[in-house]
């Protein structure tokens, strides 16, 4: 990619806009009208951009799933329903490109046939193929219809995949898509790291309903925990994990050959590790730890010098540390008066203990996932499928005296798709993931490897690959390892 188009004439741009949409969703939570003035603005302006170029439209439709977490920044109501702004934006573009591609075929300028033609079209229509018999078979074993509808309407995103993989063929198309990627992540990074400083410091804008805003618009979980840190979780962080997968072969290669850009991706490598510690997810932790530990062996086996691995791995550590740094300069910065936040030992060590509600309510589901799961172990119990078992969650105990909870969504992601799409489906969704892979290590596309099996690790523990953060990602990385693996044969 190149750096110097990302900061072009566009950038500023761009980031205002990022900036300006988060804004108004703010004051929106105040003001309603403001609200829905948002999301007419930004549906008009989708709609304007996609009959202009399809391209357009996607790039705001990633630039809302990059910053956007839950999706609902902006919403409608109509009457109880809410319709959020990412399913509007993707009825927009689903819209408009089946418009133009219905037009395209009358005036038989090409064939129907040829639009829907898809990156790795065998792995994502026998994909397909079990989310439509999960669909199915959740009807025929009488799961109730809301429940079907949500637990499946995830999988509606991928349907973007067609106007996706029609519009994004050129490496201009790329590098627009690769701006606007780094731009949000870099608005993730700098909001994370604002709003730390903020409730470390009790200013008076974190007293502005912040937090409430945070939470309702499902943008960020704010915690603050015993040692008196406060934990802030984006869904949307999962960008900067993969941001950070990215980066990781590239200041392996400045270590390598001394470049001059070294220290930039330093910087940058150091408030990724800084934002994904804040956010204290152990999902994104461990899928960190095992896209290092890869990344390390890939290394090893291209046999550098001795010289080489030992500065990599100091300037591992540095960079770490250099994270620990920018976190304890936030919380500790003496004006105005910091909170009582303990150093980061106490805070990683309350973060780690497993009778911590979360991991509680997790260990307790797990037995009951897995009775369900084999009463039907080949093809699923279908979407909509509801386990009951006993939550440590305080918002539900609140509810529930006894803390027994049903849900059709669970946490452990690779067994929630086993119980819905039976285990057929969890080996076509592994074997697709094992084929980009192997794509990816033959084109030399490490980092891309390491989004791959970090995401993999990841939905372990939290569901990704089963929703529109992780299945975007997925769409993307398949669409481009298919133009670069075209690029390679000419």
């Amino acid at each position: 990619m190149n750096f110097k188009k990302i900061f072009n004439k566009n950038f500023r741009l761009i980031l205002l806009l990022i900036i300006l949409a988060e804004s108004l969703s703010y004051a929106g939570f105040w003001w309603p009208v403001v609200n829905s003035i948002g999301f007419l603005v930004v549906c008009l302006g989708a709609l304007a951009l996609s009959l202009k170029n399809i391209k357009y439209g996607l790039l705001l439709v990633f630039a809302e799933l990059f910053i956007g977490s839950m999706g609902r920044l902006f919403f409608l109501d109509l009457g109880g329903l809410n319709i959020s702004i990412r399913m509007a934006l993707w009825l927009i573009i689903m819209s408009v490109w089946l418009t133009k591609i219905l037009i395209a075929t009358f005036k038989k300028e090409t064939t129907l046939a040829s639009y829907f033609k898809l990156p790795y079209g065998k792995y994502f229509y026998t994909l397909g193929a079990f989310i439509i018999l999960g669909l199915l078979i959740g009807y025929l074993n009488h799961n109730q219809i809301n429940n079907i509808f949500f637990d499946f309407n995830n999988w509606l995103y991928l349907i973007l995949l067609f106007p996706l993989s029609n519009s994004f063929k050129t490496k201009d198309d790329w590098q627009d898509l690769f701006q606007v990627f780094s731009l949000a992540t870099f608005w993730l990074c700098t909001k994370t790291l604002i709003l730390l400083y903020t409730f470390s410091h009790n200013l008076f804008w974190a007293n502005l309903e912040i937090y409430r805003w945070l939470r309702i618009s499902g943008v960020a979980e704010i915690t603050e925990m015993q040692s008196g840190f406060y934990r802030l979780f984006f869904q949307s962080h999962i960008f900067v994990l993969l941001a950070f997968c990215l980066l990781l072969p590239i200041i392996a290669k400045a270590i390598n050959n001394k470049a001059k850009t070294f220290w930039v991706d330093f910087v940058q490598i150091s408030v990724a590790l800084a934002v994904l510690i804040i956010g204290m997810s152990r999902s994104f932790w461990v899928g960190l730890a095992v896209g290092g530990l890869f990344f390390i062996v890939y290394l090893l086996k291209q046999k550098f010098s001795p010289q080489f691995y030992l500065k990599f791995l100091s300037w591992s550590f540095l960079s770490l540390l250099a994270g620990v740094i920018i976190i304890t300069i936030l919380v500790k910065f003496p004006y105005p008066t910091p909170g009582r936040t303990l150093w980061a030992w106490d805070i990683l060590n309350e973060r780690s203990q497993l009778d911590e509600s979360a991991v509680s309510s997790r260990w307790n589901l797990l037995p009951k996932l897995w009775q369900e799961i084999s009463q039907a172990p080949i093809l699923g119990k279908g979407f909509g499928t509801t386990v009951v078992y006993q939550s440590s969650d305080p918002r539900f105990l609140e509810q529930s005296a006894d803390g027994l909870y049903e849900t059709y969504a669970f946490e452990w992601a690779w067994l929630d798709l086993w119980l819905k799409l039976g285990i057929l489906g969890v080996l076509i969704y592994l074997w697709f993931l094992i084929k980009l892979i192997r794509d990816a290590l033959s084109l030399k596309q490490i980092g891309v490897v390491l989004c791959l099996v970090a995401l993999a690790m990841v939905n372990v523990f939290t569901p990704y690959l089963n929703h529109p953060l992780g299945l975007g990602a997925l769409m993307l990385i398949a669409t481009w390892l298919s133009g670069q693996k075209q690029i390679h044969k000419a």
